[in-house]
């Protein structure tokens, strides 16, 4: 039980980066004071997140197969890269609002976005020691929930104590001290709930058939005389993946220059999208059916959502559309990663979840290219409603995936 709270309050504590200080603080305070030109900005930071998942693909798998012969080797792998991220979210405290910073900006979001993806992996890959099949979905669920709720609580406290000019701890916004100083609290927040977890005595498995080659153990678990039952998986994945890079790092464009959302609302609609992403991922844990299941029924829904987002001309009408998709992409990421940690052997983990970071990683560029060309060539209605196709190609593969 201490070992699955130490899981669940890992969760909490590195949801801030992805939720808030990538989406939100970091971003707006590099286009915004950083950068000379906001499009040059956004183009630079766009850039440096391609390349970080770029390097991810390539590297990762290698980590987690080596780390999975090593005794204690995830454990390490975790301390290492979760200090890392930490470390590089605090450092951001020294990035003044001057374009002399912008590389040094650039670097440290890099660092950032790398050792997050490499940390989460090892994370992940502590969930087979949890408990068996039906627990472990049970845990990943939970643990994805925390994370919303963890991310709405840190946004509520960077909005109150930091974030404004009338912050209620008075601090300057002389050369943005206080969206500095913000930064030091999320990387606070992180460390405070990754110590458990750092510090549990974890049951690695090493697998007594040592394989270093990577491409080789790579051609054993994705091809054998075709795709394999995991290969499918991760294809898939690569797709439906690919569809949630252009639905969620799109929504905010799409909303405010479509839709015409405030900035006000977006941050509304961002505490609304954590409420309900966790209540969606608590609500899986009561359901009868298996990931699988829960992981198709949300690609559908999220796909008929999506079009209907696209579609609307009404900011209530909306902004619930978007309520109800981030229901169905809490349960969604959290089905995705019980999946598999099932369907790869405890000894096999750390690679496992590799590929796993890889495949959402490798071809992240694809989606959002295709619905630019389509954003461009047609509408910014069509681009954004081209996430529900791979959605749906995603799903149409899931079908022939043996979870049981």
């Amino acid at each position: 039980m201490k070992k699955i709270l130490n899981f669940s309050l890992y969760d909490v504590g590195n949801s801030v980066f992805p939720i808030f200080v990538l989406s939100i603080l970091t971003s707006n305070y590099f286009i915004k004071h950083i950068a000379v030109e906001a499009q040059i900005g956004s183009a630079l930071w766009q850039m440096t997140i391609g390349l970080a998942g770029l390097a991810l693909s390539f590297v990762i798998p290698v980590i987690g197969n080596f780390s999975d012969q090593r005794l204690n080797c995830h454990k390490r792998c975790l301390r290492i890269f979760t200090i890392a991220c930490i470390a590089s979210i605090s450092l951001f405290y020294f990035v003044l609002p001057t374009p002399n910073h912008l590389y040094f900006a650039l670097a440290l979001l890099f660092i950032a976005l790398f050792t997050y993806e490499a940390s989460s992996t090892f994370y992940n890959a502590t969930l087979k020691e949890l408990g068996d099949s039906g627990t472990i979905s049970k845990i990943s669920h939970i643990g994805w929930g925390a994370g919303y709720f963890g991310g709405f609580i840190i946004i509520m406290i960077i909005l109150k104590f930091f974030a404004t000019p009338d912050n209620l701890l008075k601090i300057t916004t002389e050369d943005q001290l206080n969206i500095r100083l913000a930064h030091i609290a999320c990387a606070l927040w992180f460390l405070i709930f990754a110590i458990p977890l750092m510090m549990s005595n974890f049951n690695q498995q090493i697998s007594k058939k040592v394989d270093f080659s990577v491409i080789s153990t790579i051609k054993k678990t994705i091809f054998t005389n075709g795709l394999t039952n995991t290969g499918r998986f991760l294809v898939a994945r690569i797709l439906y993946a690919d569809g949630l890079v252009v639905a969620i790092a799109g929504l905010g464009i799409f909303a405010s220059s479509v839709i015409n959302l405030s900035f006000k609302e977006l941050l509304l609609l961002a505490l609304i999208g954590n409420v309900l992403g966790g209540i969606g991922c608590f609500s899986s844990v009561f359901l009868k059916i298996s990931d699988k299941k829960i992981l198709m029924i949300s690609l559908m829904a999220m796909s008929i959502v999506v079009v209907l987002m696209a579609m609307s001309t009404n900011k209530i009408y909306f902004m619930i559309l978007v309520g109800i998709g981030t229901f169905f992409a809490g349960p969604l990421q959290s089905a995705s990663r019980s999946i598999m940690s099932i369907l790869m052997p405890h000894e096999s983990q750390g690679f496992g979840f590799g590929l796993f970071t890889a495949s959402g990683k490798i071809t992240a560029f694809v989606g959002p290219l295709l619905s630019a060309i389509l954003t461009f060539y047609i509408s910014q209605r069509v681009g954004y409603g081209f996430s529900a196709v791979l959605l749906l190609l995603g799903l149409l593969l899931m079908i022939k995936v043996k979870t049981e």
